[in-house]
């Protein structure tokens, strides 16, 4: 067998629920780790083979955490805050800023796209800092819509009345 793992396992990684089961691979992999941290002298020989023993035998995920939460991991190097903070690529960074910049040199004609832009860079934002799934950042917009949505009658029979003008020139 290669000394080599492909498989990584990450305490942090996996399903949320940590009672799930474990397959072949995660239990290979935190082996890995024992092994690893054996050779590096954080283990004896009796603690490493207890612990080796009982990752075969482990079950669930969290069994399996239980066997390497004393170890320094990679969260180690990343600090407290648990994902790395890595800097976007700089043409991304620019966006918001060419189109603020877009709007202000189109006289205001293009201010309709401030609305639906906020809500799209809400989404990837949940998503990417504050690690929502896609399905929980995607109904955050939900109330707005149903809002949109019962309003929208009124202010079309308003815009009826009085000219679509001020409504228009106001916004959403």
């Amino acid at each position: 067998m290669p000394a080599t793992n492909d498989n990584r396992y990450d305490r942090r990684g996996g399903p949320r629920d940590r009672r799930l089961r474990v397959g072949d691979s995660e239990r290979e992999a935190v082996g890995e780790i024992l092994r690893q941290q054996h050779l590096d002298g954080r283990l004896d020989s009796d603690e490493f083979q207890e612990r080796l023993e009982r990752c075969l035998a482990a079950k669930t995920y969290a069994e399996l955490d239980e066997l390497v939460a004393d170890f320094p991991g990679a969260e180690a190097e990343q600090g407290r805050g648990g994902r790395a903070w890595q800097r976007p690529p700089w043409p991304l960074a620019l966006l918001p800023l060419a189109l603020i910049a877009a709007i202000a040199l189109s006289g205001g004609h293009l201010v309709w796209l401030a609305f639906p832009l906020f809500f799209f860079f809400l989404v990837i934002f949940l998503q990417q800092v504050a690690g929502y799934s896609a399905l929980r950042s995607g109904l955050t917009t939900v109330p707005v819509t149903v809002i949109m949505f019962v309003l929208s009658r009124r202010f079309g029979a308003l815009a009826d009345r009085y000219g679509p003008r001020f409504f228009m020139g106001a916004g959403p």
